[in-house]
């Protein structure tokens, strides 16, 4: 199923604070959209993928969200990596912002 929102987010040693960004994004949802959140891994060195498996079980309790995690084989800086990910995204609407932010209540009905 196609998401409703592409949540693009470019991330560079923001491992340890990714879970919490997703985490916020999704439970400040007033609305049953389908979440896609693409990160672009800009060549962190702080175990990225190790932080989102450490908190898998508590993402994955969300409803209607996918997470891709797609790590740049050298180091582009935050304009290419985000581009790189939204050239993986496949929502409807291209929502990007940083990987260390929390969202306030009903921005996804100001979005869409």
């Amino acid at each position: 199923m196609r998401p409703d929102i592409s949540i693009v987010m470019p991330s560079r040693n923001e491992g340890p604070r990714l879970a919490a960004t997703i985490l916020s994004i999704a439970r400040a949802r007033r609305t049953q959209s389908r979440l896609e959140f693409v990160i672009a891994d800009d060549q962190s060195d702080d175990d990225t993928n190790g932080h989102l498996r450490a908190a898998a079980d508590e993402l994955l309790r969300e409803q209607r969200i996918d997470i891709k995690v797609s790590r740049l084989e050298e180091r582009h800086g935050v304009p290419r990596a985000r581009n790189a990910a939204a050239a993986l995204a496949t929502g409807e609407t291209l929502f990007v912002t940083d990987a260390h932010v929390r969202f306030p209540a009903g921005w996804d009905t100001m979005v869409l």
